[in-house]
């Protein structure tokens, strides 16, 4: 029995699923749309594969975020919007 409890505990903290997914679906999204020439297609196409895989992993691995999870989540999502707010601004400058 005590193999069973261990597959079935919760592995990964609330929203992990969606920012590896995310990760995941940008590291394909963004190359496929360089090697097209419309970089804003390869994003969305991205975007939507890497909510897909997201979704599913995170309904099979859920668990709350304790306080030190949800400080470090704050500071990397505040992190990544100021670099698309930069890359944003230097694409948009050229």
């Amino acid at each position: 029995m005590k193999i069973e409890e261990n597959i079935r505990k919760p592995r990964m903290p609330k929203g992990a699923g969606y920012s590896i997914g995310l990760a995941i679906g940008m590291a394909y999204g963004i190359p496929y749309g360089i090697v097209i020439d419309v970089i804003p297609i390869g994003i969305a196409i991205g975007a939507g594969v890497g909510i897909s895989v997201g979704v599913a992993l995170e309904e099979q691995n859920q668990k709350p975020l304790t306080a030190k999870e949800r400080k470090i989540a704050l500071r990397v999502l505040i992190g990544a919007i100021a670099v698309f707010l930069l890359l944003l601004l230097r694409f948009m400058l050229r």
